[in-house]
């Protein structure tokens, strides 16, 4: 647009017809030219003409240029706008169309160099970020592999468990009924023996006694009653240790020599 304008100006300093007559277009002209330059100063447009080499000297010239044009196109004219006059400032815009028309091409490599950089530099964030989202995806599968395998060694050594806690069980009771069974026999078999054992001193004492004729008779009696009573005592022994493990021994306070 700025090209536009300069060229419009330009055709309209050139026009033979009278300029008088033309002021005010000319005027137009001038001023939409005037506020297309003004746009450069801006602070976008200075940072886009900063990388551009020849802004410096083509703006310079601009401005020379508007200096000569605000003699008879300002504000406040300095003199009337001649048939010379006018012909000198369409040379002199002459000589400015090339580098204003170079300074167009440059700004617009360089904006396309910006572009291009900037597309450059969106790419790379975009394959960066598809690379750690990718990243990220197979790191959630990894550890949702691992969590998995966790769970099922989990399961089976909870499976595993409950099998040995039920296995100690069985033996628990098993265990617990070989116990009260061997309890029960030993406690049977204590009464079982002790019942003979009774008549046999018994009938010791009884043979003591009647007084036998042999005079060695005393000492086989008195030897075979101390056996009895020591098998006597061994089966209550067995008898209270039966009472024990049942958990049914109850204590019998007697005298005791210390």
């Amino acid at each position: 647009k700025r090209q536009v304008e300069f060229l419009r100006l330009r055709e309209q300093l050139r026009r033979p017809d009278a300029l008088d007559e033309r002021r005010a277009e000319l005027q137009l002209r001038y001023d939409i030219f005037l506020s297309r330059i003004d746009l450069l100063k801006a602070a976008r447009a200075s940072r886009l003409l900063g990388g551009v080499a020849s802004s410096q000297s083509t703006l310079r010239a601009i401005e020379t240029f508007v200096g000569h044009a605000e003699v008879y196109l300002g504000v406040e004219p300095r003199g009337a706008l001649s048939a010379t006059a006018a012909a000198a400032l369409t040379a002199e815009l002459d000589r400015l169309g090339e580098p204003i028309h170079q300074l167009l091409l440059d700004a617009t490599h360089h904006v396309a160099a910006q572009i291009t950089a900037r597309r450059e530099v969106v790419r790379q964030h975009n394959v960066a970020g598809l690379a750690l989202t990718g990243l990220l995806s197979v790191s959630v599968l990894v550890f949702g592999a691992i969590a998995l395998r966790q769970m099922r060694q989990l399961e089976a050594r909870r499976l595993h468990l409950e099998v040995l806690a039920a296995e100690l069980r069985d033996a628990r009771i098993a265990a617990e009924a070989a116990s009260t069974a061997k309890s029960s026999f030993l406690a049977d078999m204590s009464h079982e023996l002790r019942t003979p054992l009774h008549g046999l001193r018994g009938m010791l004492g009884l043979a003591r006694d009647a007084a036998p004729r042999d005079p060695r008779a005393a000492q086989w009696l008195a030897t075979a009653d101390e056996s009895a009573a020591h098998l006597q005592s061994l089966l209550d022994d067995v008898l209270d240790l039966s009472r024990l493990e049942a958990g049914a021994l109850e204590l019998a306070p007697t005298a005791v020599s210390l």
